[in-house]
């Protein structure tokens, strides 16, 4: 430690100006390291996957923690063209009446939520992944009677929205992330 004399300067006769400078420096290097380390996982993953089909997008980001560095590194993979129905909490759609217990609950334990919620068969998309319809974000909180294959549900807040919806073609593709730990 550094430590200021009368004078305003250390042994090596630099300012708090200068000794501040100094640790700003060795900050931004460290950001700057990390930084880089994210592209150059980022760009082996590319390179890895160069046989994979060029929708893929590979993603990183890193988060800096008391305890140690962590790195998430998150894939796009294309699953292909689904079946996607709508439906909602109604009795016609699921069974269950106003006012019974799980009423609007899905099968992970959530409310569901129209722009959030889609039902998936868990055999080919886990329950709780991020996944995208067509360009558009959901998770993967509810499953179905008739959701088997390549089928979704997608959640509507009324009946007749889900109707509205009928029945498209749409293209999912799930986010398959990875949290480790750098050591620093």
């Amino acid at each position: 430690m550094n430590k200021i004399k009368a004078s305003g300067t250390d042994r090596e006769g630099r300012t708090r100006w200068e000794l501040q400078r100094a640790k700003d420096k060795q900050s931004i290097i460290a950001l700057l390291s990390v930084v880089v380390l994210v592209l150059l996982l980022a760009l082996a993953c590319l390179l890895l996957g160069a046989g994979a089909k060029s929708a893929e997008v590979v993603t990183a980001s890193a988060v800096q923690t008391e305890q140690a560095d962590k790195l998430t590194v998150t894939e796009v993979k294309p699953l292909g063209t689904f079946k996607a129905y709508a439906y909602c909490s109604c009795e016609k759609c699921c069974g269950k009446a106003l006012g019974h217990d799980y009423y609007g609950i899905t099968a992970t334990g959530t409310v569901a939520t129209q722009g959030r919620t889609i039902a998936v068969d868990p055999n080919v998309i886990p329950l709780g992944s991020t996944v995208y319809v067509n360009g558009v974000e959901y998770i993967a909180e509810d499953t179905g009677s008739g959701i088997k294959g390549k089928v979704i549900d997608i959640y509507c807040d009324t009946h007749e929205a889900a109707l509205a919806w009928g029945v498209q073609p749409v293209e999912v593709e799930i986010a398959l992330s990875e949290t480790v730990e750098i050591d620093s």
